[in-house]
């Protein structure tokens, strides 16, 4: 039997097909706008068959007063990209925060201890289960907390781990590999001269 998950503004338009999770179901719906009701039911689909249970009534947070207001524009209302954009906010701190096409905020992570540090970059994972964010200093010789990744569903979020004075950019490899720059110092010549090193964080 097919598992279905509903969710729509006001309505059931929207679907979302689950799959066994130990002993039950379980399914996590992402991308609802803040501040908004939805109706959510589920469905068991079995042949020509659907059952579905009473719907319940789900109501979004605000988002924090912190993210910042966003104004879209644009000649060609419909020529809009599609599907969700990802970025990073260097303010109040290191943050990763996606946005749906209609500018409104509908995810946000936020490094609140950190706040000396910048947001190099953030990006979502080839599985599209987590978000991977980089957070650093300008200055060379502190480095923490480095590259981060952030479980979409809220379970939580963890450093990679990378040692060294890490530095503006990361990308994620096809086999879940993340490459991150650091600041290499060598002396040439008596004199110090600064490059940059690419390391590898394997997923094990």
């Amino acid at each position: 039997a097919e598992r279905i998950l509903e969710a729509a503004k006001h309505s059931f338009s929207g679907r979302l097909s689950i799959e066994p999770d130990g002993d039950g179901f379980r399914a996590t719906i992402l991308g609802l706008k803040p501040a908004t009701r939805y109706d959510v039911r589920a469905s068991v689909v079995v042949g020509d068959e659907t059952s579905n249970s009473p719907g319940i009534v789900v109501e979004t947070g605000p988002e924090p007063p912190w993210l910042p207001e966003v104004t879209m524009s644009g000649s060609d209302p419909d020529a809009g990209f599609e599907g969700f954009l990802v970025t990073a906010l260097m303010a109040p701190g290191p943050t990763a925060a996606i946005l749906d096409r209609d500018g409104d905020w509908v995810w946000w992570w936020n490094l609140e201890q950190e706040a000396s540090k910048v947001a190099g970059n953030a990006l979502l994972s080839n599985d599209g289960q987590s978000l991977l964010l980089l957070a650093f200093t300008p200055d060379p010789l502190d480095a923490e907390p480095g590259p981060m990744r952030i479980q979409l569903d809220g379970t939580g979020s963890a450093e990679l781990g990378v040692s060294g004075e890490i530095h503006h950019d990361l990308v994620e490899l096809p086999d879940g590999t993340v490459a991150v720059f650091l600041h290499d110092v060598r002396i040439v010549d008596d004199e110090e001269v600064e490059g940059q090193r690419l390391v590898e964080i394997a997923p094990d």
